[in-house]
């Protein structure tokens, strides 16, 4: 019986379609359960290709395992082997077989490549950089081996030693856009702009049509400062690929930085129609609105983003200073309330021995109680027991000491902060706000010290307008 007839059997597979692959696969079968793999070995051979071509990865690996039986020697078929458990992610075992491919055949840069995939998937980093070293060593233009090579570079943030490898390729093949992608990404992440414009400029003559690589030179054209050129790039981009996302967003940047304020609204609200969940893009629309003037669909937006995320204290700060654009301040030192909650954990004083902490805290809030009430005078017993009642939550107590320390010493600016912390937990934002700014003016370095406890909050706008501090 003929395996293949004429037609069939020539070196062009592209008039070659599944169905065809099906029936020879089924023949191979056939010689296999009759006895008659060694017969028909180069047959079953020429099909494990086709598989591979074709990704009949289960079908491969049933033929390549019945030909190993017959020759287990054989380097093209453990080869084949490696490649269809690559595919079924089962890198271990390809691992395996790529090294015993090597042990018959340790010359074949194929199989290096391949090992190397292996490797990365299984984190072997440094392995899968010897392999390709190695491979190299054999074939030292092999620009599949260079750019691999220098994709793992890239991945582990080494883009300087990257680029020589990127290099080597495009000086051989000009041609090669990928390469000049990565080098673009290799000299953009070591701030090397020109030579990463250069790059991407590159890839775009030989990929006009490609809307990342646009981008990606917008992104650098903003980076050099210059918005109105990567405004052109990432206009481009949208061009070609509408729901770009990215370049819808920092096209609206780039608008927003040169003034184009209604154009940086409208990038901005077609960011929102296509990713509506992604909560920076309505922050972003918001801070338009707010600089464009239209302070109450900044409120709109900043609330419709507080129903996505009770928890996104951006959100907070920026709907009260709205508030106080529109001289609503008790609603703005409400949302400033809220900010300061979001961003003060005290969840970090509890420890893993939380009884025994808490043993600890009452303790010596037993002893600084006797203290103070044999030295109602002593300004430091009163600042630690007030101290010690913030640990627990116990507002109520740890106001009386606050107000206790501040009778026996009125300069304490440290007493007037603790004492804002307890307001702001118990949602007294007037007193909690009067309480800070009085700290503030009695001592200059508490603003430092809140800005530890309450981290990016002195950098609002709406902070500075409250305590009358400039940028």
């Amino acid at each position: 019986m003929n395996f293949f007839n004429n037609s069939e059997n020539n070196d062009n597979n592209s008039f070659f379609d599944n169905e065809g692959l099906k029936n020879r696969v089924k023949t191979c079968k056939e010689y296999i359960s009759s006895g008659q793999t060694l017969a028909y070995l180069e047959n079953i051979e020429e099909a494990i290709q086709m598989c591979i071509e074709f990704d009949f990865v289960e079908d491969g690996i049933y033929l390549v395992e019945a030909a190993l039986e017959i020759a287990p020697y054989n380097s093209e078929l453990w080869f084949s082997k490696g490649i269809f458990l690559n595919n079924l992610f089962a890198y271990q075992d390809a691992l395996e077989s790529f090294n015993k491919a090597l042990s018959l055949n340790p010359n074949d840069p194929e199989i290096l490549l391949n090992k190397a995939i292996s490797e990365e998937n299984l984190e072997l980093i440094d392995d899968a950089i010897e392999s390709l070293e190695e491979c190299l060593s054999i074939e030292p233009a092999n620009e599949e081996a260079l750019f691999n090579l220098a994709s793992l570079y890239e991945r582990n943030g080494q883009f300087e030693t990257a680029v020589p490898y990127l290099n080597k390729i495009v000086s051989a093949d000009p041609e090669y856009s990928d390469a000049w992608f990565e080098l673009g990404y290799c000299y953009e992440n070591s701030n090397r702009l020109d030579l990463a414009l250069n790059a991407y400029q590159k890839f775009i003559d030989i990929e006009p049509y490609n809307p990342t690589g646009w981008f990606n030179k917008g992104i650098v054209l903003m980076r050099m400062n210059n918005f109105e050129k990567s405004i052109d790039c990432f206009e481009l981009a949208i061009a070609i690929d509408e729901n770009l996302t990215s370049a819808w967003f920092n096209c609206g940047v780039a608008y927003a930085n040169i003034n184009r304020l209604a154009d940086a609204y409208e990038a901005f609200k077609k960011v929102t129609k296509i990713d509506p969940l992604d909560e920076i893009n309505w922050l972003n629309l918001a801070k338009v609105c707010e600089d464009l003037g239209n302070v109450d669909e900044a409120i709109e937006i900043y609330s419709k983003l507080l129903k996505m995320n009770a928890s996104y204290h951006e959100a907070y700060l920026g709907r009260g200073y709205c508030y106080l654009q529109k001289g609503l301040r008790i609603s703005a030192i409400e949302d400033f309330t809220n900010a300061v909650l979001l961003k003060h954990s005290l969840g970090n004083l509890w420890k893993e021995e939380k009884s025994k902490w808490l043993l600890d805290v009452f303790k010596n809030i037993i002893k600084l109680k006797r203290k103070v009430d044999s030295e109602p005078e002593n300004n430091s017993a009163w600042f630690q027991l007030a101290q010690s009642y913030i640990k627990i939550g116990n507002w109520k107590d740890a106001l009386i000491a606050f107000e206790k320390t501040i009778l026996t010493d009125p300069s304490n600016g440290l007493a007037f902060y603790g004492k804002a912390i307890v307001y702001f937990y118990l949602k007294n934002g007037t007193d909690a706000v009067e309480s800070l700014r009085r700290a503030f003016q009695l001592d200059a370095k508490i603003k430092d010290r809140f800005n530890i406890d309450f981290p990016s909050i002195i950098d609002s706008a709406l902070f500075r307008k409250l305590f009358n501090f400039n940028k």
